[in-house]
């Protein structure tokens, strides 16, 4: 499974209509499909991150800008990425600072059994977009170990010690500032807190409720 990262930046449109395009951007990635807000303008700015996965790195990211209108909508030109030209994010190259890139878009789409494999046919009209897939961890990031912290003994014991749903809680021992009594109805509340070892605890806190009488 892989991370394919996508933020959708800026155009420039040519034209004497540009500055009453109403545009946004749809990114087509097998089957998904995510869209950008709306942006007036000859230069919108949209500054919009996607983030997919895909099984697939033989295929493509298609990139549509649209305009929208009172009836329909208009495409104003597309650009199709393959993905094994997307670099990933600890590569070194012009996008690696996030800055992006300048990308044409086109007027016509390239077909091939029934899949869109290219663009051709220039309109003038240019967007800039940061695209990049993302590693589990970088090189200068160390790995956290929580997965062995889920197989240790210690959480294991925990998750035993756990109460369960339906489960008889025990009583609760008296304290130095404070008695309590068991009651028949009781408030679990369960929550995790991480300590200096790195080791999450499991903790139950029971609030007892007033004994109603009769």
């Amino acid at each position: 499974m892989s991370l394919l990262s996508v933020t959708v930046k800026k155009a420039r449109f040519v034209g004497v209509q540009a500055q009453q395009f109403n545009t946004y951007v749809t990114l087509k990635l097998q089957n998904v499909k995510s869209t950008t807000v709306t942006v007036k303008g000859a230069n919108p700015c949209w500054e919009q991150d996607f983030l997919f996965e895909t099984n697939d790195p033989n295929t493509g990211l298609l990139v549509e800008v649209w305009s929208k209108g009172m009836i329909w909508d208009r495409a104003l030109g597309y650009h199709y990425i393959p993905l094994p030209e997307v670099s990933y994010s600890n590569e070194v190259d012009n996008r690696q600072d996030g800055s992006g890139q300048w990308i044409s878009l086109d007027s016509e789409l390239e077909m091939r059994g029934g899949e869109v494999v290219g663009t051709k046919t220039p309109t003038g009209h240019m967007l800039l977009i940061d695209c990049r897939f993302e590693l589990p961890f970088g090189k200068c990031d160390p790995p956290t170990g929580w997965k062995s912290l889920l197989r240790s003994e210690t959480a294991m014991k925990l998750r035993a010690a756990r109460p369960t749903c339906g489960s008889v809680l025990p009583q609760c021992r008296p304290t130095a500032n404070r008695s309590f009594e068991t009651r028949s109805k009781l408030d679990v509340k369960n929550f995790a807190k991480f300590d200096s070892n790195r080791v999450w605890l499991i903790k139950a806190e029971f609030a007892d409720y007033p004994r109603m009488n009769g």
